[in-house]
């Protein structure tokens, strides 16, 4: 279980940069498919060079999964990016990040995991943490509540939550399955990447590489696929209900790098959301 936490909280710190990169992306105006379109031409093959450099990458049927992930991944990412458009992300992004509880929800139905008390205490600790470094607010959300066009924000926001929880489960089936970590991101990839081409070009009818999309792309890239590496990782070594929370716990390192580089306020809500955070790790360990 101690390797699974090791794995996990690599994905998290992983993950936690790639996040980052795309913040600072967009602040400096990429283009949403064209980032994606270009980080996915780093994401494949990072995915390959770590199978080939640790002979990890060999077929299984599992991979079969992989292109499913892609086209849930890449729906659930559309839907949170229009309700932010359409709402507040201190409203939305709580909201998007709770995701981790519809992952475990699934794996204590169909994978048999217990929800221990302890367990359950981790759960509280990081909708804490997330509700505090998010800014989240509960009036405002009763407040918009009732507006019609914040409620099909909100709703978005639900659905994408729903469908990044829903691929963390495929990756621990997958895991469970056998597929290694490089051989699943890679067969992710492949889907990925055709989606982001066809929605670009498509539906989008443009592809703007312009420096802000060079500059962060490749980072994003390469750090957000060994961060799923390392999360699959730590489901072949741990359940699902501990590896997905810590992992899920990247908007922490965000925040901390937000505050370093940007000079964002380290206000006392943000430091009682990152003790929290803290707190939901141990609780996971």
């Amino acid at each position: 279980m101690q390797t699974a936490v090791f794995f996990a909280l690599l994905s998290m710190i992983l993950v936690g940069v790639g996040d980052f990169v795309y913040k600072r992306a967009a602040f400096a105006g990429a283009l949403p498919s064209s980032f994606l379109v270009v980080q996915s031409w780093f994401f494949g093959p990072t995915a390959l060079i770590f199978g080939l450099a640790s002979g990890s990458l060999q077929f299984h049927p599992a991979l079969l999964l992989g292109p499913v992930a892609a086209a849930v991944i890449f729906a659930g990412a559309r839907m949170f990016l229009i309700s932010l458009g359409r709402g507040e992300a201190t409203v939305n992004t709580p909201i998007f990040r709770l995701n981790f509880v519809v992952t475990v929800a699934l794996a204590i139905l169909f994978l048999g995991e217990f929800l221990t008390f302890r367990r359950l205490a981790g759960f509280v600790l990081a909708a804490t943490s997330i509700l505090l470094l998010t800014g989240f607010s509960v009036s405002q959300f009763v407040k918009e509540g009732f507006d019609h066009g914040k409620r099909k924000s909100t709703a978005l926001a639900l659905a994408a939550m729903g469908c990044m929880g829903l691929v963390n489960f495929i990756y621990a089936i997958a895991a469970r399955l056998g597929a290694t970590g490089p051989s699943f991101i890679f067969s992710q990839f492949c889907g990925f990447t055709l989606i982001a081409h066809l929605h670009a070009l498509c539906l989008e009818r443009r592809l703007r590489i312009d420096r802000s999309v060079w500059v962060n792309a490749p980072l994003s890239g390469i750090s957000g696929s060994a961060g799923l590496i390392c999360l699959i990782m730590a489901l072949h070594r741990g359940e699902a209900s501990v590896a997905v929370p810590i992992s899920q716990m990247s908007f922490v390192v965000s925040t901390v790098l937000a505050v370093i580089v940007y000079g964002e306020r380290f206000t006392v809500r943000k430091s009682a959301g990152l003790i929290a955070a803290l707190l939901t790790i141990l609780a996971f360990k």
